[in-house]
């Protein structure tokens, strides 16, 4: 089966085309059923294009209510938060990802999927994947993209891809998921001393 692909509409706009989503979206018979989704998130433009799919999601819900929660990807990095975003998404019926990066993803990312994909109690759902690109061209979504749709085979979900180009490909380390360029050491971000630095 081919997988669906969601293309930015031109090279000026910033949306993403999300037409597809009408024919996979399947609402419960009962309009006061919750409609559950997890958003996991990069930076300020990935939540962007994220904040995008909710939109359309919530629209094409009608009156059923949609509870979203979002995670921002650095975060998972805490052991609190990665459990909170576990549990969520073991329970979620959409999940999208949006990510900056074609090629690879933090450790805590893969965790974050290794412990919530086995122990759905459902299959079945929405899986969506924006990525981000530098350059215009063909579709071509990199490792992240093939991940993801693994993960969407094992867990039975509909698969939709989306890459959208990045508005500011060259971002420096320091600005990638809100964190700074600082060694870590024990965990901690700490600054390099003159001392540490001659080392």
């Amino acid at each position: 089966m081919k997988t669906p692909t969601l293309n930015q509409r031109s090279a000026k706009s910033p949306s993403l085309s999300l037409d597809h989503l009408d024919k996979y979206i399947l609402l419960p018979s009962n309009p006061a059923t919750t409609i559950k989704a997890v958003i996991v998130y990069e930076d300020l433009e990935t939540r962007e294009w994220a904040q995008q799919a909710h939109d359309r999601v919530a629209g094409l819900a009608g009156e059923h209510p949609v509870r979203t929660t979002w995670w921002k990807l650095n975060n998972l990095f805490e052991p609190g938060v990665l459990a909170g975003a576990v549990s969520t998404a073991m329970r979620a019926e959409i999940i999208v990802v949006a990510v900056r990066s074609e090629e690879g993803l933090p450790l805590p990312f893969y965790t974050w999927v290794n412990h919530w994909l086995p122990h759905r109690p459902h299959r079945g759902g929405i899986l969506a994947a924006l990525i981000g690109r530098a350059e215009s061209g063909g579709l071509r979504s990199g490792r992240v993209g093939a991940y993801l749709k693994s993960v969407a085979d094992e867990g039975q979900f509909q698969f939709f891809l989306a890459e959208n180009k990045l508005s500011n490909p060259a971002l420096p380390l320091e600005r990638v998921n809100g964190s700074h360029a600082l060694p870590r050491i024990n965990g901690q971000a700490r600054p390099l001393t003159a001392r540490a630095m001659a080392r």
